[in-house]
């Protein structure tokens, strides 16, 4: 198959100007970030047989001052022909699969004779390996934790076997790792290695898997050694900003033990100096961390709507389903288990839809989005996406749900008052932080730009808020109609707090928070706005009209908060505290309890 923007197609030809070598394309495999790879068949020439060829995207080959494009494609050739020269003393390395040969030629082309009018390409031919790569394997493996520390500790082995011949592959990614059905693992593509301390060159990396320093060394592998494990752990590309603490934070909220997480952050430091080595003895630690597991009913993420008598529905994802439940303040019955919903569920929302019946969106580790209405539960057709999903009524009686898709473009799913799912895909994003319901019917949600800014409004019209480096945020109205945004910087330890005046971003101003903030929450209120934090030692609320301080609601490490509003405008908030679920809520006077309470799993 092949899509309009995609080079080859099923059945073209690729032939080399230097022999008669000639090859088939059987199947597209993978596209990255600097090309496509397709399983191919050798036609001609002395060596038949299955082959990995990768073509270079034409976008790549940008000439350089005096040079013409056919001069620029045999400057890339020399580059990838001096790798290749170089990948010869790794044949000894158990696991490496060496790249054969690399040569220019005409474009993939329909016939075995390629067109006059046909462009030139340049193609990487590397022996097939059988087997899945590594995103392909953790979506549809679903491994246990024995075989995803087996991999670990393998490709730990090679790693440091090409940091001892002074190599530095510098394009690892989850496609450029293959995993066979003995489940041995093979590292492939190195078209862009490099030796240990030589001169920074071009890199076409895939975004989030790359170290952030431009000096060649092992530390750059063992960083993207450190963004597979995350992945393999969640099934969501690694994060691109304050990589090593929002990654902690994240597995802790994935349900993964604190110690585990921070094991793994320790690859993604900033500082290449910081990072472990040698990988075999982090890999050893590592296995015995996750041997720890997860605890049965160890929860990840928490989404609470109202419905229209006034109770509140509350839903969690587990670490195999999405449990839910409606209560009361008088009535908390246990989260009950859905079998029939997505598996493994990394995130979920709740919005109360047109109809009465609250709308739960989640997403799964294999990317795939789903929503339960109409009593079931329905998968969003064709839509990848990586990072949580969060939701927003619309005054149409819709829900619109907010996910950033595997191509980095914020993706609108709006489940319409029949139940049908409609995806829209506007702005590039990096990740969705929060959603809303604006004063005029229309949802509004919260992304992070590719710059670390943070934006706002309903898609495509999204306007700079006057934050960066949000590591949360949330939305709310202010008693007056106005879009109230408050986002928390952890390493700071402060909170934002952004409203519009006429729907205009004002200046924010900032809290000091009690605690290293790890989420945020707020609501609008009679009075104003309350805020809540989730925050390493608990769980804390503030009415920023007042100048009380801030009040303790739970005592534990909180990784997830979410509020909105009950019955007679109450407030309600809910957690995930030490992987479980608790929640609270205002009385008829605007008081608050002593302490949350613990909704049963």
């Amino acid at each position: 198959m092949r899509g309009a923007d995609t080079v080859g197609r099923d059945g073209w030809y690729v032939s080399s100007d230097e022999d008669a070598a000639m090859y088939r394309l059987v199947r597209l495999v993978h596209t990255g970030y600097e090309g496509e790879l397709w399983e191919a068949e050798r036609v001609l020439g002395r060596l038949g047989g299955s082959w990995a060829i990768k073509i270079l995207l034409p976008r790549h080959v940008v000439p350089d001052d005096n040079e013409t494009p056919n001069e620029a494609l045999d400057r890339w050739r020399r580059m990838w022909q001096d790798t290749i020269d170089r990948t010869i003393e790794l044949r000894d390395i158990p696991g490496v699969v060496p790249t054969a040969r690399a040569f220019t030629g005409p474009a993939p082309h329909p016939d075995s004779r390629p067109p006059e009018s046909a462009g030139r390409s340049l193609f990487l031919v590397t022996p097939w390996v059988d087997g899945r790569n590594l995103g392909t394997w953790q979506q549809e493996e679903r491994p246990a934790p024995g075989a995803v520390a087996d991999v670990v500790a393998q490709f730990a082995r090679q790693l440091d076997a090409l940091a001892d011949h002074g190599q530095v592959h510098r394009d690892i990614s989850p496609g450029n790792v293959m995993v066979g059905s003995d489940g041995q693992v093979k590292l492939i593509d190195f078209a862009f290695m490099r030796a240990t301390g030589s001169a920074t060159t071009r890199r076409l990396a895939t975004p989030g898997y790359a170290a952030p320093e431009h000096e060649i060394t092992p530390a750059c592998d063992r960083y993207s050694f450190g963004a597979i494990v995350y992945y393999l752990l969640t099934g969501a590309h690694p994060p691109m900003a304050h990589a090593r603490e929002q990654a902690a934070r994240d597995l802790i909220g994935f349900g993964y033990p604190a110690r585990l997480a921070e094991h793994v952050g320790s690859l993604l430091a900033y500082e290449p100096r910081q990072r472990p080595a040698p990988l075999v003895d982090w890999a050893e630690e590592f296995r015995a961390l996750f041997a720890e597991g997860v605890p049965a009913g160890a929860y990840r993420d928490v989404a609470i709507a109202a419905t229209g008598a006034g109770a509140i529905r509350l839903a969690a994802a587990g670490v195999d389903r999405i449990g839910a439940v409606t209560v009361s303040p008088v009535r908390h019955p246990a989260l009950l288990g859905d079998d029939a919903g997505p598996g493994n569920p990394l995130s979920v929302a709740a919005a109360r839809h047109g109809s009465g019946e609250v709308i739960l969106m989640a997403t799964a580790a294999d990317g795939g989005v789903w929503h339960r209405s109409g009593a079931r539960w329905h998968q969003v057709e064709d839509l990848r996406v990586t990072g949580p999903v969060r939701v927003a009524a619309g005054g149409d009686g819709s829900v619109a749900g907010f996910a950033v898709d595997r191509q980095g473009v914020l993706a609108t799913v709006t489940v319409s008052l029949d139940g049908r799912a409609e995806v829209v895909r506007s702005a590039v994003a990096r990740r969705v932080l929060a959603a809303a319901t604006g004063v005029d019917g229309r949802p509004q949600v919260v992304v992070e730009a590719a710059d670390g800014s943070v934006l706002c409004g309903p898609p495509p019209r999204l306007e700079a808020v006057g934050l960066v480096g949000a590591d949360a945020a949330a939305l709310t109205l202010n008693t007056w109609g106005e879009l109230v945004c408050t986002a928390i910087l952890t390493a700071q330890r402060r909170v934002a707090i952004a409203e519009t005046l006429l729907g205009d971003w004002e200046e924010p101003m900032w809290l000091d928070a009690p605690d290293e903030p790890l989420d945020v929450a707020c609501a609008g209120h009679r009075q104003g706005v309350s805020v809540a934090i989730a925050t390493a030692g608990g769980l804390w609320l503030h009415d920023i009209w007042t100048e009380a301080d801030w009040r303790l609601l739970w005592s534990g490490r909180v990784t997830r908060v979410v509020m909105t509003h009950g019955g007679g405008w109450r407030t309600v908030v809910a957690a995930v505290a030490d992987q479980q679920i608790v929640m609270c809520e205002e009385n008829a006077g605007g008081g608050w309890p002593a302490t949350a309470t613990l909704v049963k799993g």
